[in-house]
C-alpha cells in the first residue's frame, strides 16, 4: 500500500508588524436606501488597503452577526451604517471591547457625485490604493473629552507613519477630519495627490502627462502632440507648478528634485454629528450624549 504523505507545507507567518496593521470592516445595516448603499461601497475604497471590499450582508444580518464576523477577521474597526425614517446613522465600534462611536449623517455625497461636479474629474486606480491614506486632523484642539476620543478614534483607525522608512513616493492619498467647533460637526473628505516637476514648461509637462496614442506613426509633426492633437488631452492650466507653498523636495534612490503638490478630491465627502459615545462595543454606559438615539435608527 502507498504511504500517506504527510503534510509538511506551512502558511506563511504573518509578521509582528502586519498583526499590529488596524483592518477596518464597513457594513450596511438593515433596509437602506441605494444611495447608501453606495456610499459603503466608497467608503470601503476610501479605506483601502486594509479593509473588506467584499462583504456582503442580508436585511435580517445583526449588530452580533457582524461582531462575531469581525472577530474571526481581526477587524479592529466595524463601521455599520443604518437608515430610519427620519435620518442616517453611522456606528463605529472599536474591537474587541470599544468604545462605540454614535454620528448621525447629516449629509453626504458619493464619489461619483463629486466627479460629476468637477470639470476635469480624476479617479483612484488601483496603484494608488495600495498603500492607506495619510490622516489629517484639523480643529482638534483636544480641549474636550469627546473631541480627544474621536481624534484618538481616527489616529488608531490607520498605521502608525515610520518617517525613517516612509517614501514619499508611496503617499498618494489624504483623508482629512475636520472638526467644526461652531457646528460641532466632523467632515471627511478624500483627496489624492499628484506631484508636477518644477521648472518644466507647460509644453513638455503635455508630452510627460497626456495619454499618447496607440499608433504614433499616424502622426506627422511633435506640435500634434502638444497642441492637443493626434488623440490627447488638454492639461488643465492650474496643473502647473504652483506657488512656494505648494512646492517640496521628492527625494528618490537616484536624485532630489523639487516637486508642486496638488490635491483633487476624489470622494466621498460626509458630514457627522456625534451623538452618543458607549464605553463598551455597541453597548455599555453612555461616556457622552448629545442627542438621543432611537431604537430603530
Amino acid at each position: 500500500m502507498p504511504r500517506h504523505r504527510k503534510k509538511r507545507r506551512t502558511h506563511v507567518p504573518i509578521s509582528e508588524e502586519e498583526q499590529k496593521v488596524p483592518i477596518t470592516m464597513v457594513c450596511k445595516k438593515g433596509k437602506i436606501a441605494s444611495a447608501v448603499t453606495d456610499l459603503v461601497m466608497d467608503l470601503r475604497e476610501m479605506l483601502r488597503p486594509h479593509t473588506t471590499r467584499k462583504m456582503q450582508e442580508s436585511v435580517s444580518s445583526s449588530l452580533k452577526e457582524f461582531v462575531v464576523v469581525a472577530k474571526k477577521l481581526g477587524i479592529s474597526h466595524l463601521w455599520i451604517l443604518s437608515e430610519s425614517a427620519t435620518s442616517t446613522t453611522l456606528r463605529i465600534g472599536r474591537l474587541t471591547k470599544g468604545p462605540t462611536f454614535i454620528f448621525r449623517v447629516n449629509w453626504f455625497s458619493l464619489a461619483a457625485d463629486v466627479r460629476k461636479a468637477q470639470r476635469r474629474p480624476h479617479t483612484v486606480n488601483d496603484a494608488e490604493l495600495k498603500d492607506p491614506p495619510i490622516l489629517v486632523l484639523h480643529g482638534f484642539e483636544d480641549s474636550t473629552v469627546q473631541e480627544r476620543m474621536i481624534s484618538s478614534l481616527f489616529q488608531f483607525m490607520f498605521p502608525a507613519i515610520d518617517l525613517d522608512k516612509l517614501k514619499p513616493q508611496s503617499v498618494k492619498r489624504v483623508l482629512l477630519v475636520h472638526y467644526d467647533r461652531e457646528k460641532e460637526d466632523i467632515e471627511i473628505r478624500h483627496y489624492l495627490i499628484r506631484t508636477n516637476p518644477v521648472g518644466l514648461s507647460r509644453p513638455i509637462r503635455k508630452l510627460l502627462y497626456r495619454k499618447l496614442p496607440k499608433r504614433l506613426n499616424t502622426l506627422t509633426d511633435i506640435s500634434e502632440l502638444v497642441d492637443g492633437g493626434g488623440g490627447g488631452a488638454y492639461s488643465s492650466d492650474s496643473e502647473g507648478e504652483g506657488s512656494e507653498d505648494t512646492r517640496c523636495s521628492l527625494v528618490t534612490e537616484t536624485s532630489s528634485k523639487k516637486a508642486s503638490v496638488i490635491l483633487y478630491e476624489v470622494g466621498p465627502r460626509m458630514s457627522l454629528q456625534l451623538c452618543q459615545i458607549q464605553e463598551e462595543l455597541f453597548c455599555g454606559a453612555l461616556l457622552y450624549e448629545s442627542k438621543p438615539v432611537k431604537e430603530g435608527e
